[in-house]
């Protein structure tokens, strides 16, 4: 039997008591969707995404600014056979400060590759410790699971990020000069593009023809790292639903990998149960690993030209 449990571990520059903090607003980086104190030892909350997953925790050991301790003391999965597959597992985090950073060991005490849940589960913490709780540490905002209906009909139990659309590249340039390509997006995706893109808080619209339209506000930016835009508002005029994009996002993740530079373009919410799934994937298969990569390679990329 494989007995080795989840972990993940992630290093930032804030102090060890703003990383405690965070980790104890687990409705910032976790779910909107618990109920019940989180912040003091001996207290139960409880967690629940829709029909999926639902799950009781006590808070069994509170350190300051060194340990955290989650003791699941109940649980109910819908989507495997072994549904209190969770039940007396502990969730850890150890904090540690090594010089001018904080490390954060995350480990999920129980949770092991034998778990039939353990893949989805492995998907579902790297997000939400690796991107959603380092989010919230470094920039003050998480990635949660937004407030929803826990009676509504049942769905799978991992962030919509892990069945979104998404495309990566990596290329020999710089980080800087990644992040300033993806933010030129009148260079790789289209000269038509009418606002600005510059800086979080600008709007821009992009058109192509009678068959698409969207309104995207730039809502992150952490320079040479991390960009993501919001879409206010969309019409694809061939879709029998024109308003599919509406409310998703487009996120661009830039990281360094020995001596390139990769980035991972995610269209959060773009889904296959999405009608335009396939045609956008296609578009965005070409603006991302074609264009963009070109842009940020080259200097020049092959965005859709002004009409004549």
């Amino acid at each position: 039997m494989k007995t080795q449990d989840f972990t993940n571990t992630l290093t930032v520059d804030q102090t060890p008591e703003q990383v405690f903090d965070a980790i104890n607003n687990p409705r910032a980086w976790w779910s909107e969707n618990i109920s019940g104190p989180t912040n003091r030892q001996g207290e139960k909350f409880h967690y629940a995404y829709r029909n999926s997953h639902t799950c009781d925790i006590v808070v069994e050991d509170l350190i300051p600014f060194t340990k955290v301790v989650w003791h699941v003391v109940d649980n109910h999965f819908e989507f495997v056979k072994d549904k209190s597959e969770w039940k007396d597992t502990c969730i850890v985090f150890d904090i540690t400060q090594r010089g001018e950073k904080t490390v954060v060991t995350f480990t999920h005490v129980g949770l092991v590759p034998d778990y039939e849940c353990y893949e989805i589960c492995e998907k579902a913490w790297t997000f939400f410790t690796g991107d959603s709780l380092y989010k919230l540490i470094t920039t003050g905002k998480g990635d949660p699971i937004e407030m929803c209906d826990a009676s509504a009909d049942a769905m799978p139990a991992v962030p919509v990020a892990d069945q979104s659309l998404t495309f990566s590249f990596r290329v020999p340039a710089t980080q800087a000069e990644v992040y300033n390509a993806v933010n030129d997006v009148r260079a790789w995706w289209s000269e038509e593009v009418e606002g600005e893109s510059a800086k979080v808080g600008d709007e821009f619209e992009f058109r192509y023809k009678d068959i698409h339209y969207s309104k995207h506000r730039v809502a992150e930016q952490i320079p040479g790292r991390r960009v993501v835009w919001e879409t206010l508002d969309s019409c694809l005029y061939k879709m029998e639903n024109k308003t599919e994009w509406t409310g998703t996002r487009l996120v661009f993740e830039i990281k360094k990998v020995g001596v390139e530079t990769e980035l991972r373009f995610t269209h959060v919410g773009l889904t296959p149960e999405v009608e335009c799934y396939e045609s956008c994937g296609q578009g965005w298969e070409f603006f991302i690993t074609d264009s963009l990569k070109q842009l940020a390679l080259t200097g020049k990329g092959d965005p859709v030209l002004v009409a004549v």
